[in-house]
């Protein structure tokens, strides 16, 4: 009785539930495996059962819950945590105009791979120190202005103060 418990309700596929096999084409799989999650909607519908490399890409051959529809206007995309554990995951694609039709047995689904969370982390840290460089540098820029400007009022303040004084001479006339 325990054993059937377990194979009903663990997380591993269950003799007694009906499945159909899915491929799915990738660039690249990085840590994808036997067994990897596939996910639509945050629910577990399948696990990979194979990974083969191809020519200039790679086949993952998953084994998804029968009852579980996977349409055209739905991508593949591989995501990976901070520890490196994959997850296949279901979501709706960008393109408008890809057909909401169910995917077909043997069809072969084209996937993505979301950028590596550490990669993103560490790009973002360069764009961060390169745009600090940018402001630490405008504002070096900025005080020179400043201080130019300064300069110049200081250097012609006698003749700023006639010319307002004429012009207050010429509004009174005025």
């Amino acid at each position: 009785i325990t054993a059937i418990l377990v194979l009903l309700f663990g997380e591993r596929q269950s003799p007694f539930r009906s499945t159909r096999t899915v491929y799915i084409k990738f660039p690249e799989t990085p840590g994808v495996g036997t067994n990897t999650p596939i996910q639509n909607k945050g629910i577990l519908i399948g696990r990979v059962t194979s990974v083969r490399s191809d020519d200039d890409s790679v086949l993952v051959i998953a084994e998804i819950n029968a009852d579980q529809e996977i349409r055209h206007n739905q991508v593949c995309r591989i995501s990976t945590s901070l520890l490196g554990d994959a997850v296949l995951r279901f979501v709706r694609s960008n393109d408008p105009n890809a057909p909401e039709t169910p995917v077909e047995p043997g069809e072969v689904i084209k996937g993505v791979v979301a950028p590596d969370p550490i990669q993103v982390v560490s790009d973002l840290q360069q764009s961060l120190s390169e745009a600090i460089g940018s402001v630490a540098k405008t504002s070096e820029d900025l005080d020179q202005v400043v201080r130019r400007i300064g300069n110049l009022l200081k250097s012609n303040e006698q003749r700023i103060d006639r010319i307002i004084a004429q012009t207050d001479e010429t509004m009174a006339v005025v």
